[in-house]
């Protein structure tokens, strides 16, 4: 098996805008952060929104304290963030926003599971297509793509940060992916990753009837995937 790029202009940018790294560089230095940064890149897709002003001033509010003048500070990194939240959504343009939101999530994951690919040959990427002699494995593809040909494991991972914005075609890319790898002795975790509790993606996500092989990792699970261990060696 092997991995050829299938990202779009849009959503390449956005993984390597500044916004959305130093978010994610945040959001891992402290994951403290995490659930009530998710929660807000969810619920928000514009600063239009009712209550967008509110609710990232609630952010800022949480982690107020004073200082021992009895000033009321926030963390410097915190700060950051809010910033980097508030010009994120400044934008003029809508779709960057979006594709800047999404992005914000795979580059997460990325971050959570590169280190089991750190070996000479192997790969841990955004917006892959799993391919071999020049033939589609995935049709469509996945948001973040692992693939060890020398320790036979791969790993493949659509990410939403809304759960009702899965479709069919996410299972079946996956399960294509699934079984090619279980065909061909690999070790094999393929899951959806979204920006939502646990309990509420599992129900969000029954409507598609996925298979058992598919695991789900909302914001209650979502770090696990940092150590998985029938994939860490």
């Amino acid at each position: 098996m092997q991995l050829i790029s299938a990202a779009s202009p849009g959503i390449d940018a956005a993984h390597h805008h500044i916004y959305v790294r130093r978010v994610v560089d945040i959001l891992l230095q402290d994951k403290n952060l995490l659930r009530p940064t998710a929660i807000f890149i969810k619920n928000y897709h514009s600063k239009d929104q009712p209550n967008f002003k509110s609710s990232l001033d609630a952010l800022y509010q949480l982690y107020s304290r004073p200082d021992q003048n009895g000033i009321v500070t926030v963390p410097p990194h915190i700060s950051t963030l809010i910033q980097l939240l508030s010009e994120l959504y400044q934008q003029r343009d809508r779709g960057k926003i979006q594709y800047q939101r999404g992005a914000i999530l795979e580059l997460l994951v990325h971050h959570l599971i590169q280190h089991r690919y750190n070996m000479s040959g192997e790969q841990c990427l955004t917006n892959q297509r799993f391919i071999e002699n020049y033939r589609d494995i995935t049709v469509q593809e996945v948001d973040v793509a692992a693939l060890s040909q020398i320790r036979k494991k791969a790993e493949g991972y659509e990410c939403k940060v809304n759960p009702t914005s899965f479709e069919p075609y996410d299972s079946i890319n996956l399960m294509d992916l699934r079984n090619a790898a279980s065909e061909r002795n690999y070790r094999i975790n393929v899951g959806f990753v979204t920006f939502e509790n646990d309990r509420v993606m599992k129900i969000k996500v029954t409507k598609l009837h996925l298979s058992e092989h598919i695991k789900l990792y909302g914001l209650d699970s979502l770090e696990s995937l940092q150590n998985i261990p029938s994939m860490d060696n």
